[in-house]
């Protein structure tokens, strides 16, 4: 075997390698374009679903600043309905202690005479008007009807006169919010 010779078959053993080396490179090359593809692919779809999330942030950013408009519409309604409240309840205090004054006054006067209940058709029509959004006139009434006809200001005219007291409030806060 000559030097030629020995240099060409290693040669061509190199020659096969390099072939073998390049087809395996070539196989690993085809699996880096394919998984390319999928990366793609999956980029894609990550790209989608962060648009969709942010579009979704920004529904929500909204919603929520809606609500807060509402929440503090509400708040402020009822600070209002708040305030009318505690305006009606001191004014059923002030008309429950002066029915309470009136109810004491009665039964410490000598009683002079009985006097005749008028008939709802008899009174004159000043009488029937209301001066405010709660009847003095039927709490008055009422006021006379206990002193004469009950020890005891737990009779039906103070239920009466109670639900005179609450059917005047609940018509106010009515007004109120039409």
């Amino acid at each position: 075997m000559t030097l030629a010779m020995i240099i060409n078959i290693i040669v061509a053993i190199l020659l096969v390698i390099t072939i073998i080396y390049a087809i395996i490179l070539n196989h690993n090359l085809k699996k880096v374009r394919d998984a390319r593809g999928e990366l793609q692919g999956i980029t894609q779809k990550f790209v989608e679903a962060s648009a969709k999330a942010n579009s979704s942030i920004e529904s929500l950013k909204k919603a929520a600043n809606k609500m807060e408009v509402e929440i503090r519409q509400q708040i402020g309604r009822g600070e209002e309905i708040k305030s009318d409240l505690a305006f009606f309840i001191k004014k059923g205090d002030d008309i429950a202690a002066r029915l309470e004054e009136n109810i004491l006054a009665k039964k410490e006067a000598p009683p002079a005479h009985s006097p005749q209940p008028m008939h709802r058709e008899t009174r004159p029509q000043e009488e029937m008007t209301l001066r405010s959004p709660i009847p003095d006139d039927a709490f008055a009434e009422t006021v006379k009807d206990a002193g004469h006809h009950s020890e005891s200001p737990q009779g039906p005219q103070r239920k009466n006169a109670q639900n005179n007291i609450k059917s005047a409030i609940l018509k106010a806060i009515q007004d109120i919010n039409n």
